[in-house]
């Protein structure tokens, strides 16, 4: 390191500027700007993902495309921002390598903040970067469940649930069917809501003619085969087998929930 100033100073490195990691280089502002620490963020995308809206984005496209993704400029300016991949971490020397950058970056202090990994569409997959990609990615999903007619979720989570509402909301004529693989909607929820809440959920369900299978799990296809970077499947009369033998024919499938705890990102 050299003896400069700056170089003085603690030098926290955060991976990755979704929700999580935005908010930790939000809290450490006055910090940087007293100097006590510098702050340097490493991430894929030239904006950040904001999930919320992005399942409306999937099935509407359009405006709402540009509502999911946040310039980082208008989230902080006090921090330096590298757009880029991660070769790898090497603790004993307290550096990240960069790919296609022979200049690694030393940090004193090192935030993971990489999300999860999610199979749902309204998740950007890896390859979706800038501006254009995300547009173009958007634009291809709703497109696609514009142009199906039987549409089958798996999942029984929020997300799966929020779909079936956004695409019932704007097409009426389209049959949707939810399978989930537990005995209840929302199963893995921190806190179970009431009765009365599943009461009115399931009623809505039958109200809005959108099926729903308990239960059972969908078995094949799974999301390996899926085309690559792609959350979706979309075939005409595509079968979905469950666990319990259970067959359904559709002409698009949405695999809707986490993966697993950690994406690796980079």
């Amino acid at each position: 390191m050299s003896n400069d100033t700056t170089s003085k100073v603690p030098h926290v490195v955060i991976l990755g500027a979704g929700y999580a990691g935005a908010l930790c280089t939000r809290s450490l502002e006055a910090a940087v700007k007293n100097g006590h620490v510098r702050v340097t963020v490493l991430e894929r995308r030239d904006g950040m993902h904001h999930k919320i809206g992005s399942i409306r984005a999937s099935v509407l496209g359009g405006e709402h495309i540009d509502r999911v993704r946040i310039p980082f400029a208008r989230i902080f300016s006090f921090a330096k921002l590298v757009e880029c991949d991660i070769e790898s971490i090497d603790p004993q020397t307290q550096t990240v390598k960069l790919r296609r950058n022979d200049n690694p970056i030393h940090y004193d202090i090192l935030l993971c903040a990489t999300g999860q990994a999610s199979q749902c569409i309204g998740d950007l997959p890896p390859s979706v970067r800038g501006k254009d990609q995300v547009r173009t990615y958007f634009k291809s999903t709703s497109d696609v469940i514009r142009a199906s007619q039987n549409i089958v979720i798996a999942g029984g989570g929020p997300s799966a649930i929020e779909f079936a509402g956004e695409i019932r909301a704007q097409f009426s004529d389209k049959k949707i069917t939810i399978v989930c693989s537990s005995a209840h909607l929302l199963s893995s929820s921190v806190s179970r809501p009431p009765a009365k809440f599943f009461r009115s959920v399931y009623k809505l369900l039958v109200e809005q003619n959108i099926g729903l299978i308990r239960g059972e799990k969908v078995i094949s296809p799974t999301p390996s085969d899926f085309p690559a970077d792609q959350k979706y499947l979309a075939q005409p009369g595509l079968q979905i087998k469950t666990d319990s033998g259970h067959v359904l024919e559709c002409d698009l499938l949405l695999w809707v929930f986490v993966l697993s705890t950690l994406l690796h990102r980079y």
